[in-house]
């Protein structure tokens, strides 16, 4: 499995068990149609998989990732999952304690006027 930077600056991605053959073939002109007209291609990463099979799955799912979570897996770092600030996560509770008050009255007062 490898990643290639095109000459548009895209990313290519694929699966060998010859790497310098195929980037050889790439800037040949003889490798995928992809990279035919996106000459020189330069080789960003690779790694290693188990069999045929796993290797085809990690491509198809690295195939299907945003071009920013491609570039992160190209420079070898995991994507940042963004937390959601403090101060939301504050007000979110503060609404919820507002109307518990609230509701404890309710069933308080119906508790009452049922036993009354």
């Amino acid at each position: 499995m490898y990643g290639v930077r095109c000459s548009d600056s895209t990313l290519y991605v694929g699966i060998t068990n010859n790497l310098k053959a195929r980037i050889e073939k790439h800037n040949k002109g003889t490798g995928a149609k992809y990279t035919r007209s996106r000459r020189p291609v330069k080789l960003l990463c690779s790694e290693k998989c188990g069999d045929i099979g796993s290797a085809m799955r990690r491509e198809r799912e690295l195939k299907k990732f945003p071009k920013a979570k491609k570039e992160l897996w190209s420079r070898g770092e995991k994507e940042q999952r963004k937390q959601r600030p403090a101060t939301k996560a504050l007000k979110h509770k503060k609404q919820n304690t507002k109307y518990k008050p609230q509701r404890a009255l309710r069933k308080e007062k119906r508790l009452n006027i049922e036993k009354n």
